[in-house]
Parts: C-alpha cells; sequence; structure tokens
C-alpha cells in the first residue's frame, strides 16, 4: 500500500476504513469484501499494527503531562524535569520490648544500634524489617532508690532495665504501714492516655512483710508474647528525684514510721525497651570513577529510604557532602547529590565548574537504608524474629503497633493523583508561601518535623478578617489523625520564622502575613439509611453501600471536589447518592437518609471542619 497514509491520530477502526476507501480508488477491480481474502487480511493487519503504534505514541505523550500520568516512573521523570524528586516512602516507628538473657562485664551494650528485627511474613505479605535506632548500654545492675519520708513512698528504679522485683535491704525498716505497688505508665505505652500511676495487679508478693525485714519484692511476668495489656507491658520511663527511670513504687498507709537508707538489686527477668526503625543498614561499592563531568554511580539495592544515605566514599575520602542544588557548588567543592530516573537512585558528581571531577580510578562506596517500601504500621506482636541474631536478647516482641509509614510519593493510584496535583504547585510556589494555595502546597508536601515526618496530609487556608494579613491554616494529619499540638507549633515557625521586634528571620511566609496552623475540628455523623438496589444486583450491596459511605466521609476523603473542601462543603442525602450510584451496582435511590437522627439533612460545615464517619448502617430493599 502506499506509504502516503498518515497513521497519526487513529486507532485500529478509523485506519481500517481509511484503508478500504483507498483501496477502492486504486484497486476497483478488488470486489472481494471475505475477510479471509489476502487482501483484505492484509489491510485488517496494516490497521492493527498502526492502531497499536497511535496507542503506544498516545500512551507515551500522557505519560509526560502531570493530569494524564498513570504510572510512577513517569512521574518520577516528569519531575526530574522540574527540577524535583518525589518523596520516598517514610519508614514506620516501632516500639521493641527484648528480654534479656544475661549480661556480660559491665557497662556493655546490649542492643548495638543497626540490629535487625523483622516480622515472620508469608506467602503473600514479605517480612517488615526494622533496626535497633540508638545503643541501649546498660551501666550497672544497681537500682536507683529514693524513699519519699513526707508521702510515706519507697520508689525503686532502673535506668535501663525493666526487671520483675528488686531484693531489699535497710538500715531501718518499716514499721506499722502498709504498701500498695504501683507502676509509671504513659501515652507511649497505653492508648493514649496521659501517663500516670498503676497498679501493679499481677502476681504481687512481698517477701519483705511491708518493709519491715530484708527480703525479696517480686512480681509474675507472664510469658513475652502474652496479654498485650499486661501492666509491664506498658511500663515507661518518668523521672524521680531528678532521675529518669522505670520506676515502680511502693506507697505506704497507716501511722507508722518508714525506712531508712533502703538498698537493692533487681531481680530477673530483665527486660529492655528500644525504638526499632523500618528497614536495613546496607553497604555497596558503586562502582570506579572514570574522570569524566557529570558521573552517576547507581545505588544497587532498592527501595531507597529518602534522607538515609550515612555515607559516600570516593576511596579513602570520607569529606564528601552532599548537597541539594549543584548549581550553588564552586569547582572545587568536593559535593555529590542524589538523583532519580526509571532506572532507580544514582549518586551524581559534578563537572569541574558546579563541584569538582573525581579523579579517574576511584572506588565508589555508600551506606544507605533501604526497605520501607512494604506497609510498616504492623499489628502488636507481630515484630519477633531476632534477625541479627543479637546474643543478649532472649527474645522479642512489640506490644504497640507500628506508626508513621507512608507509602512512596505516587505508588498508588491516590498518591498519584494527589502528585499530579501537588508538584506544579510545589513548582509554582518556589518554596515560597505568597498565596493561600502557597500555604495548602507547602504545608502538606515540603513541611517537615525535626525528626523527620511529615505530619499533614490535607491543609486548608482561609485569609482572616482586615488589617494585617493572618491566614489560617487548617490541617489534617495522616490516616485523618488530629495534628499533635507540637507538630503545629513547628508548622508555625516554618512559616512565621521568628519575629524580632517587627522584622521577622526565617520562615517561608511573605513578610508581611502571620501564617496561624491549627488542629481541625471533627464533624462526628452516625448514618441510618435505607436503600432500593435492583433485584438482580441485592447481593453485596450492603458491604459496598456502607464501604463507600465510610469511605467519602472521613477527613481525607476526596469525594467531593479532590483536593478542595471545606468549609461551605454540603454533605446531603442528594451528595451520597451521587457515591452510591458509582459504588453500588444495582443502586436506585435512598428509601430513607438519616443523619444524627434527622432525616434527610443537608449539613454544611463550619470552618475547620470536616466530617468524620462514626458508624454507617445500610439497610438494603430489592427493587
Amino acid at each position: 500500500m502506499p506509504s502516503s497514509i498518515r497513521y497519526a491520530g487513529f486507532y485500529q477502526p478509523d485506519l481500517l476504513r481509511l484503508l478500504q476507501q483507498r483501496k477502492a480508488a486504486l484497486m476497483p477491480y478488488h470486489t472481494e469484501t471475505a475477510d479471509g481474502d489476502p487482501v483484505n487480511a492484509q489491510l485488517v493487519a496494516e490497521a492493527f499494527r498502526g492502531g497499536v503504534h497511535n496507542s503506544l505514541v498516545d500512551m507515551g505523550l500522557s505519560e509526560l503531562n502531570w493530569a494524564t500520568l498513570r504510572r510512577r516512573s513517569s512521574a518520577v521523570a516528569v519531575a526530574a524535569s522540574q527540577g524535583q524528586r518525589l518523596s520516598a516512602a517514610v519508614p514506620a516507628r516501632i516500639p521493641v520490648l527484648a528480654r534479656l538473657s544475661g549480661l556480660p562485664t559491665l557497662p556493655a551494650v546490649v542492643v548495638p544500634a543497626g540490629s535487625a528485627w523483622s516480622s515472620e511474613g508469608d506467602g503473600t505479605n514479605p517480612p517488615v524489617v526494622a533496626e535497633a535506632a540508638a545503643d541501649i548500654t546498660v551501666d550497672s545492675v544497681d537500682l536507683e532508690v529514693y524513699w519519699d519520708a513526707g508521702a510515706k513512698t519507697l520508689h525503686v528504679g532502673h535506668r535501663t532495665l525493666l526487671f520483675s522485683g528488686f531484693a531489699f535491704s535497710a538500715a531501718g525498716y518499716a514499721v506499722g504501714l502498709t504498701f500498695a505497688p504501683q507502676f509509671w505508665t504513659d501515652a507511649i505505652r497505653d492508648s493514649g492516655a496521659a501517663g500516670s500511676w498503676q497498679s501493679v495487679s499481677v502476681g504481687y508478693q512481698d517477701g519483705t512483710e511491708a518493709l519491715t525485714k530484708a527480703g525479696t519484692v517480686q512480681w509474675s511476668v507472664p510469658a513475652l508474647f502474652a496479654d498485650a495489656g499486661s501492666w509491664w507491658r506498658r511500663w515507661a520511663k518518668t523521672t524521680v528525684n531528678g532521675i529518669e527511670a522505670y520506676w515502680v513504687r511502693l506507697v505506704g498507709s497507716g501511722a507508722g514510721s518508714g525506712v531508712t537508707t533502703p538498698a537493692g538489686t533487681p531481680a530477673q527477668p530483665w527486660y529492655v525497651w528500644f525504638q526499632a526503625l523500618q528497614g536495613e543498614t546496607v553497604t555497596d561499592l558503586l562502582g570506579t570513577t572514570d574522570g569524566s563531568a557529570w558521573q552517576k554511580h547507581r545505588l544497587k539495592q532498592s527501595p531507597l529510604i529518602e534522607e538515609s544515605i550515612l555515607q559516600v566514599a570516593f576511596g579513602d575520602d570520607l569529606s564528601w557532602a552532599e548537597i541539594d542544588n549543584p548549581s550553588l557548588a564552586g569547582p572545587a567543592a568536593r559535593v555529590w547529590w542524589l538523583v532519580e530516573d526509571a532506572q532507580g537512585y544514582a549518586i551524581q558528581t559534578g563537572d569541574g565548574v558546579n563541584g569538582v571531577v573525581p579523579p579517574s580510578g576511584v572506588a565508589v562506596e555508600a551506606e544507605y537504608r533501604i526497605g520501607a517500601d512494604v506497609d510498616g504500621n504492623v499489628g502488636v506482636g507481630t515484630l519477633v524474629v531476632n534477625r541479627s541474631g543479637t546474643p543478649r536478647i532472649a527474645a522479642v516482641t512489640n506490644p504497640a503497633a507500628g506508626s508513621g509509614w507512608e507509602a512512596a510519593e505516587g505508588s498508588t493510584a491516590a498518591s498519584l493523583a494527589r502528585a499530579s496535583v501537588m508538584r506544579p504547585a510545589l513548582l509554582r510556589t518556589n518554596e515560597r508561601a505568597v498565596t493561600l494555595e502557597d500555604h495548602e502546597v507547602l504545608a502538606v508536601s515540603k513541611f517537615t518535623t525535626a525528626d523527620g515526618r511529615s505530619p499533614f496530609a490535607r491543609a486548608h487556608a482561609v485569609q482572616e478578617g482586615a488589617g494585617p494579613r493572618s491566614v489560617k491554616l487548617w490541617l489534617v494529619g495522616p490516616e485523618s489523625a488530629v495534628p499533635a499540638p507540637g507538630d503545629l507549633d513547628e508548622a508555625s515557625l516554618y512559616f512565621n520564622g521568628q519575629r524580632i521586634g517587627t522584622q521577622r528571620e526565617g520562615g517561608v511566609g511573605f513578610y508581611n502575613t502571620t501564617t496561624v496552623p491549627a488542629a481541625f475540628v471533627r464533624r462526628e455523623l452516625v448514618i441510618t439509611t435505607t436503600i432500593e438496589v435492583l433485584r438482580d444486583y441485592a447481593a453485596g450491596a450492603k458491604a459496598a453501600a456502607e464501604a463507600a459511605l465510610l469511605a467519602a466521609i472521613q477527613p481525607l476523603s476526596e469525594a467531593f471536589g479532590e483536593w478542595r473542601w471545606w468549609p461551605g462543603q454540603t454533605y446531603s442525602s442528594v451528595g451520597m447518592k451521587g457515591i452510591l450510584t458509582t459504588a453500588v451496582t444495582g443502586f436506585f435511590d435512598f428509601q430513607s437518609f438519616v443523619v444524627n437522627g434527622v432525616e434527610s439533612p443537608s449539613l454544611v460545615l463550619a470552618a475547620g471542619e470536616l466530617p468524620t464517619a462514626v458508624s454507617v448502617t445500610v439497610t438494603v430493599v430489592r427493587r
């Protein structure tokens, strides 16, 4: 066929029709219409080939545009072309409780930083690996002991070890008192409750007969993997008499007198708490320098945990430093920077103008962390494998769930959709908050806390009142959490900097603007509804409808206008009908729609409010 036929812009049906028209004009004598005819078969093949070609072209073009791309690798390339880098996964933090098998000569490190632990994993879910974030050192087995004569209370603690009792002796003993044992628990160990002294209620035995003689005070410790609510698994440090330790106290009552100069040693078994950070540290030889400009040395293991490259060595030279913007580096600066493309991450060096060119033949070695691609917010009791075989640890568990994990930017459909909105906006802001939208973009996409977290998943900025410009910035945390006061304080410093008189030092906000970060307010909704569903589709309709409504009515929902919402957003049966029409096959209409006891309400959110579905109950009627 003539090569002048151009395929661009057409798919197979269009191409086949054009080819058939051309054949009729050039080969009027060929009147056969059967598909099996050799000429007709050739036309079909040509049309198919052209359709595939144009589909690939369209796909490629769509993957060059934030608004249409569908793959993270494409988003990485588009971001790189704009001088940006998508965020890698944020690792979870997992509290770990370990039982010691004994102690070496003290002082000693019983859990070295970098010791690895993991869940068991299965055929579907890979194991979650985490490392001890810092050394756990035991200096001695001596207990801290403090007798509060005014309160008639004996405090016994250890700076590092959780223990199951103590041997008691004293120069003088208590007389006429009874003692109630208590321990300290705080928000980290006790499901968000405020710190407090609570009773020890498990197997308490007092061999000192209320501290009237030398003996052993003991409490039973259940198996490590037993009840997660056991008091000793919620034991936390507090400060008593100026010393931070794991304290228990015996609170005296009665008219008698107390002990003097008490002393003791901790009873075994001993335990230590430590914080584990998801991921593992690896060291790799990345290659050898070749003396050229703009050299790249690829990291060999993945997925990289962002900002976790601990060291890059060029031969024996450890003086090379990471830099974010190579254009700011001089020709003699020993600097490298991280780049990402569709093949992964690489270390790049300069060209002799921006950054020195490393000499040829030098080995490049990097130490970095990998492994936060899977969800690290593991449940209680799942981190049980001593992956490094740390010798002083007999067994481990995590009495509290992991927290803080976030998927890599663009790795899910929702995250990619969010990036397609936020990344162009971030490029426009140039990391300065001038407009209201700038505040929203920077709070969600750029701001991080001092410990490296991204604490906000959604933001909404409004300008308040007349006079000096004030921006109220309503914020939502990941997983629809209410932001912590400390995170709001750090966000205020990020936008406003420090004010010295009428002058501002630092901050990304405009000079005449004061930004006031605030936690969003939950508007709790209880929904009861009866829906009509076509008879043939009633099976599964209840579960689908409840899931759709629960997903739509929560602080991070995109159901009502993508990333623009509140205040003034209306939640009504009309809006919910649109949700169910999409989510529930065969949905016909509501028979009733009751929110917080009101039939078919039209709820308008106030400033700072976002809806949270406390419960959704759906009754299905077959139509």
